[in-house]
Protein backbone atom coordinates (compact mmCIF):
# COMPACT_ATOMS: atom_id res chain seq x y z
CA UNK A 1 0.00 0.00 0.00
CA UNK A 2 2.73 2.43 0.82
CA UNK A 3 4.37 1.70 -2.34
CA UNK A 4 1.54 2.84 -4.08
CA UNK A 5 1.03 5.64 -2.27
CA UNK A 6 4.62 6.53 -2.75
CA UNK A 7 4.46 5.79 -6.27
CA UNK A 8 1.38 8.26 -6.84
CA UNK A 9 2.49 11.08 -4.33
CA UNK A 10 5.55 11.43 -7.31
CA UNK A 11 3.56 11.21 -10.27
CA UNK A 12 1.48 14.55 -9.06
CA UNK A 13 5.09 16.01 -8.63
CA UNK A 14 5.17 15.22 -12.10
CA UNK A 15 1.98 16.40 -12.98
CA UNK A 16 1.47 19.38 -10.73
CA UNK A 17 4.69 21.04 -9.06
CA UNK A 18 7.16 20.29 -11.15
CA UNK A 19 5.28 21.04 -14.43
CA UNK A 20 3.91 24.45 -13.19
CA UNK A 21 7.22 25.41 -11.94
CA UNK A 22 9.15 24.27 -15.69
CA UNK A 23 6.65 26.47 -16.84
CA UNK A 24 7.03 29.62 -14.40
CA UNK A 25 4.28 29.70 -12.85
CA UNK A 26 4.30 27.67 -9.43
CA UNK A 27 5.79 31.21 -8.06
CA UNK A 28 6.20 34.48 -9.00
CA UNK A 29 10.15 34.12 -7.91
CA UNK A 30 12.09 32.33 -10.57
CA UNK A 31 14.46 30.71 -7.68
CA UNK A 32 11.69 28.95 -6.38
CA UNK A 33 10.35 27.47 -9.91
CA UNK A 34 13.78 26.70 -10.68
CA UNK A 35 14.00 24.86 -7.37
CA UNK A 36 10.44 23.00 -7.70
CA UNK A 37 10.97 22.05 -11.13
CA UNK A 38 13.90 20.00 -9.94
CA UNK A 39 10.93 17.67 -8.75
CA UNK A 40 10.98 16.17 -12.10
CA UNK A 41 15.11 14.41 -10.77
CA UNK A 42 13.32 13.20 -7.93
CA UNK A 43 10.79 11.12 -9.49
CA UNK A 44 13.54 9.94 -12.37
CA UNK A 45 13.13 12.03 -14.98
CA UNK A 46 15.25 14.86 -15.51
CA UNK A 47 14.57 18.76 -15.58
CA UNK A 48 16.58 20.11 -18.98
CA UNK A 49 15.41 17.02 -20.88
CA UNK A 50 11.97 17.14 -19.88
CA UNK A 51 11.79 21.36 -20.57
CA UNK A 52 13.37 20.83 -24.27
CA UNK A 53 10.87 17.87 -24.96
CA UNK A 54 8.20 19.77 -23.21
CA UNK A 55 9.08 23.40 -25.41
CA UNK A 56 9.51 21.33 -28.50
CA UNK A 57 5.88 20.18 -27.78
CA UNK A 58 4.30 23.28 -27.16
CA UNK A 59 6.02 24.73 -30.03
CA UNK A 60 4.51 22.79 -32.75
CA UNK A 61 1.62 21.06 -30.64
CA UNK A 62 -0.06 18.10 -32.31
CA UNK A 63 1.76 18.50 -35.61
CA UNK A 64 2.59 14.66 -36.83
CA UNK A 65 6.15 15.26 -37.51
CA UNK A 66 7.78 17.81 -35.29
CA UNK A 67 5.69 17.57 -31.67
CA UNK A 68 7.17 14.88 -29.83
CA UNK A 69 4.64 14.18 -27.69
CA UNK A 70 3.07 12.99 -31.09
CA UNK A 71 5.08 10.35 -32.12
CA UNK A 72 8.00 9.53 -29.52
CA UNK A 73 6.04 6.21 -28.66
CA UNK A 74 5.71 5.11 -32.13
CA UNK A 75 5.81 2.28 -34.07
CA UNK A 76 4.08 1.28 -30.06
CA UNK A 77 1.27 3.86 -30.04
CA UNK A 78 -0.38 6.00 -33.32
CA UNK A 79 -1.29 8.98 -31.26
CA UNK A 80 -1.40 10.80 -34.65
CA UNK A 81 -5.00 10.04 -36.76
CA UNK A 82 -2.66 8.75 -39.95
CA UNK A 83 -5.35 8.00 -42.69
CA UNK A 84 -5.70 4.12 -43.97
CA UNK A 85 -3.15 2.52 -45.92
CA UNK A 86 -0.16 5.45 -43.96
CA UNK A 87 2.88 3.46 -43.73
CA UNK A 88 2.90 4.28 -39.94
CA UNK A 89 -0.54 3.02 -39.26
CA UNK A 90 -0.06 -0.52 -37.94
CA UNK A 91 -2.68 -3.33 -37.39
CA UNK A 92 -1.42 -3.27 -33.66
CA UNK A 93 -2.62 -0.29 -33.24
CA UNK A 94 -6.40 -1.39 -33.17
CA UNK A 95 -5.39 -2.47 -29.77
CA UNK A 96 -3.66 0.54 -28.37
CA UNK A 97 -6.58 0.97 -25.93
CA UNK A 98 -6.03 -2.30 -24.46
CA UNK A 99 -2.06 -2.36 -24.24
CA UNK A 100 -2.05 1.13 -23.12
CA UNK A 101 -2.35 0.99 -19.20
CA UNK A 102 0.53 -1.88 -19.30
CA UNK A 103 2.91 -0.21 -21.79
CA UNK A 104 2.73 3.06 -19.85
CA UNK A 105 3.68 1.74 -16.68
CA UNK A 106 6.92 0.28 -18.18
CA UNK A 107 7.41 4.12 -19.01
CA UNK A 108 8.60 4.64 -15.68
CA UNK A 109 11.66 1.88 -16.64
CA UNK A 110 12.63 3.77 -19.80
CA UNK A 111 12.62 7.15 -18.02
CA UNK A 112 15.33 5.95 -15.78
CA UNK A 113 17.46 4.20 -17.64
CA UNK A 114 17.73 7.05 -20.36
CA UNK A 115 20.60 7.95 -21.93
CA UNK A 116 19.88 11.09 -22.54
CA UNK A 117 20.20 12.13 -19.40
CA UNK A 118 24.19 11.54 -19.89
CA UNK A 119 24.37 14.61 -22.50
CA UNK A 120 21.30 16.85 -22.15
CA UNK A 121 20.47 16.35 -25.72
CA UNK A 122 16.40 15.87 -26.00
CA UNK A 123 16.06 13.80 -29.20
CA UNK A 124 12.89 14.56 -30.08
CA UNK A 125 13.71 18.66 -29.93
CA UNK A 126 17.22 17.79 -31.83
CA UNK A 127 14.91 15.33 -34.27
CA UNK A 128 12.89 18.96 -35.18
CA UNK A 129 16.06 21.05 -35.26
CA UNK A 130 15.76 22.74 -31.96
CA UNK A 131 18.94 22.94 -30.23
CA UNK A 132 19.86 22.69 -26.69
CA UNK A 133 23.71 22.77 -26.93
CA UNK A 134 24.40 26.00 -24.94
CA UNK A 135 26.78 26.91 -21.62
CA UNK A 136 23.91 26.99 -19.42
CA UNK A 137 22.86 23.64 -20.51
CA UNK A 138 26.54 22.19 -20.76
CA UNK A 139 27.40 22.95 -17.28
CA UNK A 140 24.38 21.24 -15.68
CA UNK A 141 25.34 18.00 -17.49
CA UNK A 142 27.31 16.82 -14.50
CA UNK A 143 24.12 18.40 -11.73
CA UNK A 144 21.88 15.95 -14.62
CA UNK A 145 24.36 13.13 -13.69
CA UNK A 146 24.39 13.27 -10.21
CA UNK A 147 20.98 13.37 -9.83
CA UNK A 148 20.08 10.77 -11.46
CA UNK A 149 22.65 8.60 -9.76
CA UNK A 150 21.10 9.68 -6.48
CA UNK A 151 17.65 8.54 -7.70
CA UNK A 152 18.79 5.19 -8.75
CA UNK A 153 20.79 4.71 -5.60
CA UNK A 154 17.75 5.81 -3.13
CA UNK A 155 15.04 3.99 -5.41
CA UNK A 156 17.02 1.12 -7.19
CA UNK A 157 19.69 0.57 -4.69
CA UNK A 158 18.66 0.84 -1.68
CA UNK A 159 15.56 -1.20 -1.41
CA UNK A 160 17.74 -3.94 -2.38
CA UNK A 161 20.25 -3.64 -0.15
CA UNK A 162 17.79 -3.63 2.87
CA UNK A 163 16.00 -6.07 1.84
CA UNK A 164 18.30 -8.39 -0.50
CA UNK A 165 17.49 -9.14 -4.34
CA UNK A 166 14.28 -10.60 -4.66
CA UNK A 167 11.14 -10.77 -6.83
CA UNK A 168 9.26 -9.47 -3.97
CA UNK A 169 11.95 -6.21 -3.67
CA UNK A 170 12.02 -6.05 -7.33
CA UNK A 171 8.30 -6.42 -7.46
CA UNK A 172 8.14 -3.60 -5.11
CA UNK A 173 10.29 -1.43 -7.17
CA UNK A 174 8.27 -1.89 -9.92
CA UNK A 175 4.97 -1.18 -8.24
CA UNK A 176 5.99 1.76 -7.78
CA UNK A 177 7.94 3.00 -10.72
CA UNK A 178 4.54 1.85 -12.16
CA UNK A 179 2.24 3.97 -10.15
CA UNK A 180 3.90 6.54 -10.87
CA UNK A 181 3.67 5.94 -14.58
CA UNK A 182 0.07 5.42 -14.38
Amino acid sequence: FVTIVFGVAQAFIGLNVQHDANHGAASKKPWVNDLLGFGTDLIGSCKWNWMAQHWTHHAYTNHSEKDPDSFSSEPVFAFNDYPLGHPKRKWIHKFQGVYFIFALGLYWVSTIFNPQVIDLRQRGAQYVGIKMENDFIVKRRKVAIALRAMYIYLNLYCPIANNGFSAATVGIIMLMGVSEAL
